[in-house]
């Protein structure tokens, strides 16, 4: 949506074709997002459900640190909405319950409920999410690799003003659970394990459950194509994913403005997310391969370490999308280096 905006602002003649039927649903995001989003925009309060002014951070023997930071919590669906609003008030054509099929030349090949539909363009851009059918055409023969979230919208009694997060093994193998208020009484619950994880989860805080939130979120690949002969993807198509949060909304908004300003230019798309988005991207995947081997001791120490009125400063002066400024706590803690002993090998 957002690309389609940028792009029809630059005077071409955009279609977007939309899977389903209604734009937004259904849900798979926590639509979590940092103070960064004011790199893109500024967003708006008719999606913003909540803001938080407070991450609090457990570790597996339960001792605490909360950090201060912004956070804006969105409805994901209204998000998407908005956006696409803006790219149809400026002029972009929606086509929805069109799903991609394959390319022919320069006929796109859609299915629409029984029928078949071609449409003939010049660019194609594939915003299509981690099952992404365009990826396949630039990347016919690489897997991707995914990490599958499950979350729900739950009830229960919440602190507003912050968001938890859970780094324990016992709750989440090798990655974190979470708990993200929209108000006092229901948040967004989830984590990264089985079904199983999930429902221990819930019962250990009694929360009952509204609705399921989940799908499949794409591994950040440094090496995957995500250009060629007018064809481009953007978003979770591209894997442009943080592999430490499996957040991608806010590295998806800035390679569409790379996306628009290379059209815009003539050069690389590749090239320009590569150099604003790809270094951290990249570090992010080195960080992920790191965590994937803590044990519950290193959860333990490392929480610790952070919990420090020294280490604290730097993590709440930059936020998660700039993941080389909180490189820095290394000059401030050396004991960091302990765990950063794997980050490039």
């Amino acid at each position: 949506n957002y690309t389609a905006y940028l792009l029809v602002q630059q005077g071409h003649d955009v279609h977007v074709f939309e899977d389903h039927d209604v734009i937004g649903k259904p849900i798979q995001c926590t639509g979590l997002m940092t103070a960064s989003l004011h790199d893109v925009f500024m967003p708006a309060n008719e999606y913003i459900t909540n803001v938080t002014e407070h991450i609090e951070v457990i570790a597996p023997q339960g001792n605490k640190v909360s950090l201060n930071a912004k956070e804006y919590i969105v409805d994901r669906a209204l998000f998407d909405q908005a956006l696409a609003r803006q790219a149809q008030d400026a002029g972009a054509h929606y086509h929805l319950g069109h799903r991609f099929v394959s390319k022919r030349g320069d006929a796109l090949v859609f299915k629409k409920s029984n029928e078949t539909v071609e449409f003939v363009t010049d660019i194609l851009v594939g915003a299509d999410g981690a099952n992404s059918m365009v990826a396949k055409l630039l990347n016919p023969a690489r897997q991707r690799q995914y990490c599958v979230g499950i979350q729900a919208r739950v009830r229960g009694l919440f602190d507003s003003n912050k968001y938890t997060v859970f780094f324990d093994n016992a709750i989440s193998p090798g990655f974190f659970a979470w708990i993200v208020p929209e108000d006092d009484t229901v948040a967004r619950v989830g984590l990264k394990g089985t079904a199983g994880d999930f429902q221990a989860f819930l019962a250990k805080f009694g929360y009952s459950q509204i609705e399921m939130q989940s799908g499949p979120i794409p591994v950040y690949d440094p090496q995957y194509a995500t250009e060629k002969d007018g064809v481009y993807l953007v978003g979770d198509a591209a894997t442009q994913v943080k592999a430490t949060t499996a957040g991608g909304i806010i590295p998806g908004l800035k390679a569409a403005q790379c996306l628009a300003d290379a059209l815009k230019h003539g050069d690389s798309y590749e090239k320009r997310w590569k150099r604003k988005i790809g270094r951290d991207l990249w570090l992010h995947l080195k960080i992920r391969r790191m965590l994937d081997a803590f044990t519950d001791d290193d959860w333990n120490r490392f929480i610790q370490l952070v919990g420090q009125a020294h280490v604290k400063t730097v993590f709440e002066q930059h936020d998660r999308e700039k993941p080389w400024k909180l490189m820095k706590v290394l000059f401030r803690e050396p004991r960091f280096l302990w765990f950063g002993r794997r980050l490039f090998y």
